[in-house]
């Protein structure tokens, strides 16, 4: 039995494909790594159209479409031929995914759904806190505004004055020289 790697492949294709021929460079990938020996895909994921970072072969735009597989050591060999020879393939890159970053990627998905179940159970705790404060807004909005003593409004200023003006402070080498004067 041949060792089983796996791998991550992105293809750029020319944009200038009908969608006929886009979508059968995609299957035939897909059919390659399926019919090899223990070949599985794990993850395909389409891109779509977007801006190359610099023109390749005169053209600004590309497809791109990602795959995650698991298959024998020799199949990226073959993938390698298949996409030199396809004229719709304008650029690919076969990566083997290293057994290190795989503990990262499961390490990653765990606590992204942690975060996910977190958020959810502090939504359903926000959504009973809020119908509390609605009818704590209610109650209040049914009961008429008390009136404010004018004892308490005059208190109220006189604080604030008294917060906003600006403190004198004594001038002390005024006051040192004329110790020494009497000394």
């Amino acid at each position: 039995m041949a060792v089983m790697k796996r791998y991550e492949m992105l293809v750029l294709l020319e944009v200038g494909l009908n969608e006929d021929d886009l979508e059968a460079i995609i299957v035939k990938i897909k059919e390659m790594v399926e019919a090899s020996e223990g070949g599985e895909i794990l993850t395909l994921d389409r891109w779509g159209k977007k801006r190359l970072a610099y023109e390749i072969n005169r053209k600004q735009f590309g497809y791109y479409v990602l795959y995650e597989f698991t298959a024998p050591s020799s199949l990226p060999s073959e993938l390698d031929r298949f996409c030199r020879l396809d004229t719709g393939v304008v650029r690919h890159m076969i990566l083997v995914i290293d057994d290190h970053i795989l503990r990262l990627k499961e390490r990653e998905e765990k606590i992204r759904t942690a975060l996910t179940a977190r958020r959810q159970t502090a939504q359903e705790e926000n959504e009973g806190k809020e119908t509390e404060v609605e009818d704590l807004l209610e109650k209040k909005s049914a009961v008429p505004d008390a009136p404010v003593a004018e004892e308490t409004v005059e208190k109220v200023v006189a604080e604030e004055v008294v917060a906003t003006e600006p403190v004198e402070e004594k001038d002390e080498t005024a006051t040192a020289e004329v110790s020494n004067e009497e000394g």
